[in-house]
């Protein structure tokens, strides 16, 4: 008799164990915790899922190991504040109004007016509508204001989430401190053409005075007008630090400029607390945690530096990857790890054209895809690295071939969530269970097209039959 239990309890065991490891493929009565784990800037090649062996990740590859790799998954665009508004709604950039031309395609400063549309529905509205409480640490660069500064209509807070710790804006690599500036990269000889400018309209302005072409008053006048409002343009311009390093939580400004020391580790203990709270009120919750890895400036704690082979880049995606396993050990702490779904991305492709004033490379490496951060539809800017994982509902080590989007995880929520899709407006990205679960292999999409702000630079087709899918490129 004991032989026989001692038999049914390793059976079972046995079958637990598989079910866990292999996934059952069905969706719990209970909703599932969601974490939304975003990096910034990492290119497809830059992790150890993806085939780098030179840069250590073991907790980011941990994701894909325990549930699902994704090789083709695309950003709906090649910059930050487009590719991040079609992520929360689910919808290309150009649909909301967030796909602007010109050379700067993304949110410039904490001041600016505009941002994601009120009317645009974001994942954190829809779960909250669910019961889910929501959270949003790190980044946000989807706007502030609208009318007037505090009117706060495009906050976090009015975007769905009941939590805001972070940055309104984004880090910039003029942050750092050491003279490398966004607007210096894009026109390195701005400082010499605006010190040409004072000293021209300086001493124009003296010899109109000393030829007695201009009174005293059109003098100061002229001396002004000469001087201050290149001055201003200059200090909001030259070095954003000024305007737009800043920290909130909630609709507080709580610091400025930024303390990039420590950052990294606040944003994780504040993720943890999040965590730690919500799972103790036993209702689901969303967080979405955006990080500032691995965009310039490379802020990187002492702990970190040194450690990698890639230099100050490498060694803060091994800073991003520790605290990707901080965030799961709180999860397994808890004991709600096997009641949350993890899905980690990137915003888009590695900035393969970014580097230090002391010529070190300071972007990513999309692997052999071409292109890369900014370069429209470029694969290396839109192809990132992905994996997706809920044990015992998702299968472990399992790999997803077909192309998906960024887009497709608001309607895969919703899929989950047995919430419907908003229907009054076209949503671009369609539910990827099937292909998670293992049941299908071919892509939900049949087209899918890419955006540099609001042309179209490539399409991709893919046969609704077999794993051939082709791609035609509009502009290079």
């Amino acid at each position: 008799m004991l032989a026989e239990v001692c038999l049914f309890v390793m059976l079972l065991v046995s079958v637990v164990s598989d079910d866990l490891s292999h996934g059952s493929g069905k969706i719990p009565a209970r909703p599932p915790n969601i974490i939304l784990l975003m990096a910034d800037d990492l290119g497809y090649g830059d992790v150890g899922m993806t085939g780098n062996d030179t840069i250590r990740t073991p907790h980011i590859d941990s994701i894909a190991a325990r549930g699902v790799k994704f090789t083709h998954h695309l950003a709906a665009s090649s910059v930050c504040s487009p590719s991040r508004a079609a992520f929360l709604t689910g919808r290309l950039p150009i649909r909301s109004g967030m796909a602007p031309s010109g050379l700067m395609r993304v949110m410039t400063f904490v001041a600016s007016s505009g941002g994601l549309p009120s009317n645009e529905t974001t994942i954190a509205e829809l779960v909250k509508g669910a019961g889910y409480s929501t959270g949003l640490i790190g980044k946000w660069h989807l706007g502030l204001n609208c009318r007037y500064q505090g009117d706060f209509c495009h906050h976090p807070l009015n975007q769905g989430f009941d939590y805001f710790y972070g940055l309104p804006l984004t880090n910039l690599k003029d942050f750092s401190g050491d003279g490398n500036t966004v607007m210096l990269m894009a026109y390195a000889n701005m400082n010499l053409g605006l010190g040409c400018t004072v000293i021209v309209g300086t001493l124009a302005t003296f010899m109109l005075r000393h030829k007695n072409m201009v009174r005293k008053v059109g003098f100061y006048a002229l001396l002004f007008l000469s001087t201050v409002p290149i001055g201003i343009f200059h200090l909001l311009m030259c070095d954003m630090t000024f305007a737009n390093s800043v920290l909130m939580r909630n609709y507080e400004f709580i610091e400025q400029p930024i303390r990039f020391d420590n950052l990294s580790q606040r944003l994780v203990n504040e993720a943890v607390e999040f965590l730690t709270v919500r799972s103790r009120s036993g209702n689901p919750f969303l967080l979405f945690m955006s990080y500032v890895q691995v965009h310039t400036y490379l802020h990187t704690a002492d702990r970190f530096k040194g450690r990698s082979k890639h230099g100050r880049y490498g060694d803060n995606v091994e800073e991003l990857d520790w605290s990707v396993g901080e965030l799961l050990r709180a999860l397994h702490r808890l004991g709600i790890e096997n009641d949350t779904l993890i899905y980690f991305t990137s915003d888009q492709g590695g900035h393969v054209e970014e580097h230090g004033l002391d010529g070190q490379r300071e972007g990513g490496w999309n692997g052999f895809f071409k292109g890369g951060k900014c370069m429209g539809g470029m694969e290396g800017a839109l192809r990132v690295p992905t994996a997706l994982m809920w044990p015992g509902v998702i299968p472990a080590g399992h790999v997803v071939d077909a192309p998906t989007s960024l887009m497709d995880i608001l309607p895969t929520i919703c899929h989950i969530l047995d919430i419907p899709i908003p229907a009054d407006r076209v949503i671009d990205g369609r539910s990827i269970w099937p292909l998670v679960t293992g049941r299908s292999n071919t892509s939900a999409h049949e087209f899918m097209y890419h955006y540099c702000g609001t042309q179209i630079h490539a399409m991709r087709y893919i046969p609704q039959e077999g794993e051939f899918s082709s791609r035609g490129q509009m502009h290079t």
